[in-house]
């Protein structure tokens, strides 16, 4: 899985008219503080960087490799201010669904679509986690974005956790693997227990509507565009993680933490 901090290992290889165009903008440069060259004069400068930059391509990689650099730690950088300014929201919102060690020395936070096929990957990678992790904490974040039923999915997990059935909920929504639908869910929801028609008064909880419509808006303005989304630390970590991944996502947050 591609993280936020993946970088292009291999360059392509670099045409003769892109080294061209470096030229001629580092010859731009060089003439608007030196305007009194002859046309003559400029042509040979010109071709003299033009024959340095294709004798020397490295040195358009290594600005290159310096230009992701630089953009890789402004974007870091980003990440890091919005996770601080949102960091209520995110990890501690009363109304967010978590399991595992309320106090665990590393929270994982999944952004989630019930009808997102990765997400249903996902799900039993990290129910294994907190069966092996017992210091790990994971807060759950409906992402409904995959349509109507999508919401109406989300709300029926929110309105669970009234009846404290959210997390036997959530994983019998993400084992399904057929179309969901407003009678599937509610199948569903009777498979694990959960009183229908206490549900179905508690969806209508407006409480539970405002949450979900914050919780996008939240999305939107971390820049997670897509589920599943993850944020730990100080990353936010787009795509399907494998059980290793997320054990070394762990592991590299409590060590940042000592």
């Amino acid at each position: 899985m591609d993280g936020p901090n993946t970088y292009i290992k291999r360059l392509p290889v670099i045409p003769a008219y892109v080294l061209l165009i470096f030229g001629i903008f580092l010859f731009s440069s060089f003439t608007a503080q030196a305007e009194s060259l002859t046309p003559l004069q400029k042509q040979a400068v010109e071709r003299i960087i033009h024959n340095y930059l294709l004798d020397k391509p490295e040195l358009i990689v290594k600005a290159m490799e310096k230009l992701r650099e630089r953009e890789q730690a402004e974007q870091d950088n980003k990440t890091k201010n919005l996770l601080r300014e949102y960091s209520d929201r995110i990890y501690h919102h009363p109304m967010s669904p978590y399991t595992g060690n309320k106090n665990g020395d590393v929270t994982l936070v999944e952004f989630f679509d019930y009808q997102c096929g990765y997400c249903k990957q996902v799900t039993g990678s990290i129910i294994t986690l907190l069966k092996n992790d017992q210091k790990v904490r994971v807060v759950w974040k409906e992402l409904p974005i995959l349509g109507k039923t999508s919401m109406i999915a989300a709300t029926a997990a929110m309105a669970a956790k009234k009846q404290n059935k959210y997390l036997d909920f959530h994983i019998a929504l993400m084992k399904n693997r057929g179309a969901l639908n407003l009678p599937s869910i509610m199948k569903i929801a009777k498979s694990v227990g959960i009183n229908i028609a206490k549900l179905e008064k508690d969806m209508t909880d407006p409480a539970i509507h405002t949450y979900l419509k914050n919780t996008i808006k939240l999305a939107q303005k971390l820049g997670i565009k897509g589920t599943p989304g993850f944020i730990i630390g100080e990353q936010i970590v787009p795509g399907a993680a494998s059980l290793k991944q997320l054990e070394k996502f762990v592991k590299t947050e409590r060590n940042r933490k000592k």
